[in-house]
């Protein structure tokens, strides 16, 4: 008889343990919270041409030096997105033009500066893309340019013009 009140014994302490493996467990309760979100969109900006390149009087014969330092330089300045990108490409003529007669222009040189001081400001290409960083604070951009007129020793009197054209496009952050 002990041996089977024992073998039952063990059978309902098998059984009684195996109901607690089987048993449903109780389930932590599901907790969760919710932030806001927030985006500032802002204009890409705009490059502005605010000084034209002036080379002055020109005498036949003489060629004339504007350096991209000089107070006659031509000067662009903006606004962007602070510590954004910008890929400059300039347009440059070759020649400048009054009526039907021809001034040849060229040697441009180009400095870029992000407080507009041309004493920090660094060379960029003429010929091809440059990609700069703005100010990381106040997003301001300047671009100065200057080049050299080349006049013949007939070259006939007038006021001579052309457009330098200057785009920035915005190339992230």
């Amino acid at each position: 008889m002990r041996t089977t009140a024992r073998l039952a014994w063990l059978l309902a302490a098998i059984a009684v343990g195996g109901q607690a493996a089987f048993a449903p467990r109780a389930l932590a309760q599901a907790s969760g919270g919710s932030v806001g979100t927030t985006a500032q969109v802002v204009s890409a900006g705009v490059l502005v041409g605010d000084a034209p390149l002036a080379f002055g009087i020109v005498i036949p014969g003489i060629a004339k030096t504007v350096a991209a330092t000089a107070a006659t330089a031509a000067h662009f300045a903006g606004v962007f997105p602070p510590d954004s990108r910008l890929r400059l490409s300039l347009t440059l003529p070759t020649q400048l033009t009054s009526g039907g007669n021809t001034l040849p222009v060229g040697a441009w040189t180009a400095l870029y500066s992000d407080d507009g001081a041309t004493a920090t400001a660094t060379s960029i290409s003429t010929t091809k893309q440059t990609i700069i960083r703005v100010h990381p604070v106040t997003g301001a951009a300047h671009v100065f340019v200057g080049g050299t007129v080349t006049p013949g020793a007939a070259q006939p009197s007038g006021i001579y013009v052309g457009v330098i054209t200057l785009t920035g496009a915005f190339a992230g952050f």
